[in-house]
């Protein structure tokens, strides 16, 4: 039995030996003394190399408790305070730190939902709010993602592209609304010239009622003709199917039913900058469906539309292209113009 005892000594050593052969003698006495008291012999620490001092009983060991495996093993092994005992337990990891992905994730939905209510008639002061809110957020989320305290920087990188998007439609909604109070003032204003102007020239004495000739009911101009609505002649030059899609697959858009292209040239007679938007003009169907024109669409149609909003001073002309969405089936009958969103407006017919 003596010999088993002694056989485990020893191989307990040479395996120490083989897996840590930096080591100091005095660590290979204390795994022999550790591998003697596991396998239930009594042992006598020998003396440390050095300076002759020798590990005795009336000497302190290290205190009890859990330390690394000597063996060098994933583990933890229980010291009894004198000699390594058989009982092992898993080492205790540090938790990892969460990602903090909140920044780029508000920047995505706020950017999103400022970009939709920038669509929305009236509502882009809410999208100017969101645009902004949206824009130092997704900043301070990229910030975090290359930190590496967030894991979603291309997140973060699209919360700021959409509050962009929404911050810009903010912007046109503010210029077309001052647009359209300003012609909206202009229309007011020339209403009471003219009905002032009858009534300066009013003459007291009777004059005699003379029959007014019955009026021959025009035809309204069609393409190519001339069209005037307030201060504004338009031209129609042209009128086309769209395309399937406007812009890219990544950003662009798509019509409900189909896109129509109308061309057309608009000439301000009169004598006071005016302001033509796209949103003012109207498409109608054969089947008396009218349609308005499609602002996202020409968004995305860039510079080639010069329909969102353009300012023309009295005596230039602007030649723009105007979108409208419509059913597939839809036939375009003819266009109802106008020089503001508060105007009479002028049909021009298709010759559909």
């Amino acid at each position: 039995m003596d010999a088993i005892r002694h056989a485990t000594i020893s191989v307990t050593v040479d395996i120490y030996v083989h897996l840590f052969p930096g080591d100091c003698a005095d660590d290979v006495a204390l795994v022999e003394a550790s591998a003697a008291r596991v396998s239930g012999d009594s042992v006598t620490v020998p003396t440390l190399s050095g300076g002759g001092n020798a590990l005795t009983n009336d000497q302190s060991l290290p205190p009890a408790g859990w330390y690394p495996d000597p063996s060098g093993a994933p583990v933890q092994r229980y010291w009894d305070g004198t000699a390594w005992t058989a009982q092992e337990a898993p080492v205790a990891t540090q938790p990892q730190p969460s990602a903090r992905n909140g920044l780029g994730i508000a920047a995505l939905i706020l950017g999103i939902i400022g970009a939709i209510s920038g669509l929305i008639p009236l509502f882009f002061w809410m999208a100017g709010i969101l645009g902004v809110i949206g824009l130092i957020l997704g900043f301070a989320g990229r910030g975090r993602a290359k930190r590496g305290e967030a894991t979603n920087g291309t997140m973060a990188l699209w919360g700021i592209i959409t509050s962009a998007v929404a911050l810009l439609l903010s912007i046109v909604g503010v210029v077309i609304v001052v647009g359209a109070f300003e012609d909206l003032g202009e229309d007011v204003s020339r209403t009471g010239t003219s009905a002032e102007e009858p009534a300066a020239s009013e003459d007291p004495a009777p004059q005699e009622v003379e029959p007014v000739p019955q009026e021959v009911e025009q035809e309204p101009p069609g393409i190519g003709e001339e069209a005037r609505d307030g201060d504004f002649t338009f031209v129609v030059t042209a009128v086309e199917d769209g395309p399937p899609i406007i812009g890219t697959a990544e950003f662009g858009t798509e019509p409900q039913g189909k896109f129509v292209f109308v061309t057309m040239t608009v000439t301000n007679h009169g004598d006071s900058p005016g302001s033509f938007f796209g949103d003012n003009q109207y498409l109608i169907d054969t089947e008396g469906r009218k349609a308005g024109a499609d602002t996202e669409a020409a968004i995305y149609l860039s510079e080639d539309a010069q329909s969102l909003y353009e300012e023309i001073n009295p005596g230039n002309s602007l030649t723009g292209i105007v979108v409208f969405d419509i059913p597939a089936d839809a036939t375009p009958a003819s266009l109802e113009l106008h020089d503001s969103a508060f105007s009479g407006g002028v049909t021009v017919a298709l010759g559909t």
